[in-house]
């Protein structure tokens, strides 16, 4: 899709994040962000581009016998998850790190604003804690804050200037400033630190693909699920990358990974659909996207998404159902919502 950097890859299902907790701004609307080929402006929707035929025909998603999401049991497993944690800071009050893994793991659930109240409060009483700072910061980020999340970023990186988590996040706040050559900078100077951090690969790979060097991206992101070869959202990334480079069938393997890893990845599944779409095959885009739904039915992206692989597959009615869905919830869907009314106009 036309749209396909920058996007979100961030594997936690957090409704109206934006990309850069996704790191690559990853993000910019990123996780509101581009749902199919459409571009998303003021002036309003690019039409999709006619699909040509696919130069290598992938396989279909059933074949890659990837269980399908269950967003019940991903629920249940969040919800223990806090529970266990909420039970540990409460048993010991006084040990920092507890508390700030009650404030991570509800963040992770999608309970942004329990998890900024738990850290604010950490901070209250510890002012230079690294790991709430970063926390913080990181909801800031998410909140498109992005003074205020920088201020947490130089506070932590003051308390230790070797914090792998907040040198992370300097790097996601350098991209969302469209500082891209100092994010490269940035995410080289940590490398050093520890060259064996995946994350930090990662978010290498992140700032070399918004500074246009692709092949370094790639070459970082495989360093990273070489690194961390459980990592889903490593995986979705060198997917990510791999499509944009052209490389359809490693594209699907990386992404088959991904979702082998983490069956309910929304960001995979986005992916997928998108790849799906870009080499013709509209049919296996829908069910891509039909997944990705059933996990984050909010998601305006999705429902346009799937909207434009419905056009593509000549299924106008139930396309114009969800335009009319993304346009409920806050995309400029003008332009599919012609192509689904007037089909052959340019």
């Amino acid at each position: 899709m036309s749209n396909r950097f920058p996007q979100c890859s961030d594997d936690r299902p957090r409704p109206g994040a934006r990309g850069a907790a996704c790191a690559l701004i990853i993000l910019t609307s990123a996780c509101g962000g581009g749902g199919g080929t459409a571009q998303n402006s003021a002036q309003g929707t690019a039409t999709p581009p006619a699909q040509a035929a696919p130069a290598v025909t992938l396989p279909a998603l059933d074949s890659l016998h990837v269980n399908s999401p269950d967003p019940a049991k991903s629920g249940a497993d969040s919800s223990r998850r806090i529970s266990e944690a909420r039970a540990s800071s409460q048993s010991k009050p006084d040990a920092l790190e507890a508390r700030a893994l009650l404030g991570a793991e509800l963040y992770d659930g999608g309970k942004s604003a329990e998890a900024e109240r738990v850290y604010r409060d950490l901070l209250k009483q510890h002012p230079e804690h690294v790991g709430s700072l970063v926390g913080l910061a990181q909801i800031l980020l998410d909140r498109d804050d992005l003074d205020g999340a920088g201020v947490l970023i130089e506070r932590a990186l003051k308390a230790n200037p070797e914090s792998i988590p907040a040198l992370q996040k300097k790097v996601v706040l350098l991209l969302a400033r469209d500082q891209t050559a100092e994010a490269v900078r940035v995410a080289e100077t940590a490398l050093r630190l520890d060259a064996n951090s995946a994350a930090l690969q990662a978010a290498l790979g992140d700032a070399q693909r918004a500074f246009g060097d692709l092949p370094k991206a790639i070459t970082a992101y495989r360093k990273a699920v070489e690194l961390n070869p459980e990592w889903a959202p490593g995986w979705t990334r060198l997917g990510e990358s791999l499509a944009e480079n052209g490389d359809a069938a490693e594209a699907q393997t990386a992404l088959r990974r991904a979702l082998e890893r983490n069956p309910e990845s929304y960001p995979a599944y986005r992916a997928l659909a998108r790849l799906y779409f870009d080499n013709g095959q509209p049919e296996q885009a829908v069910d891509a996207w039909e997944r990705a739904l059933r996990l984050q039915p909010e998601r305006g992206e999705a429902h346009e998404g799937i909207a434009e692989a419905l056009v593509a597959a000549k299924r106008p009615a139930e396309a114009r159902r969800h335009a009319e869905e993304a346009q409920r919830r806050g995309r400029d869907v003008r332009a599919l919502l012609q192509k689904i009314d007037h089909p052959g106009t340019p």
